[in-house]
């Protein structure tokens, strides 16, 4: 199975992934020549991995028939000005005040599952083609 996905310019520094019949629109903060309409590309990874993280968590509680209304998930990632690149993530994990202790572990290791994060740590390869 593969995932074909186009890119489509706007022009300035709007650059749009095209992924089936869904857009996803990307563009650029002032200060690096864009208009700031859209996340960048490295907003949409960070944004990808929080809620990966969070898809199974919300999975695990439905799976259980928990109410999921007072779970909250908030991630902070932090970025590392010398490395020029982000070095942690911590999520903060808000639990609904009936939720059972006796999960909490088991809720936490199924949001380690993120396969979004399985890729981070187990990289695809890359491979550029350039052809007329």
């Amino acid at each position: 199975m593969s995932t074909v996905i186009e890119l489509e310019y706007e022009g300035g520094q709007k650059l749009h992934a095209r992924l089936g019949p869904h857009l996803i629109r990307t563009d650029q903060p002032p200060e690096d020549g864009g208009e700031d309409t859209a996340p960048t590309p490295s907003d949409l990874f960070l944004a990808s991995l929080v809620t990966c993280a969070g898809m199974y968590a919300y999975a695990f509680c439905r799976s259980r028939n928990m109410d999921t209304t007072k779970l909250k998930v908030r991630s902070t990632c932090h970025y590392d000005e010398e490395k020029n690149r982000y070095t942690r993530i911590a999520t903060d994990l808000t639990l609904p005040p009936d939720f059972p202790e006796r999960y909490k572990r088991a809720l936490i290791r199924s949001m380690d599952m993120c396969f979004v994060k399985k890729h981070l740590l187990h990289p695809p390869a890359f491979d550029i083609d350039a052809h007329y």
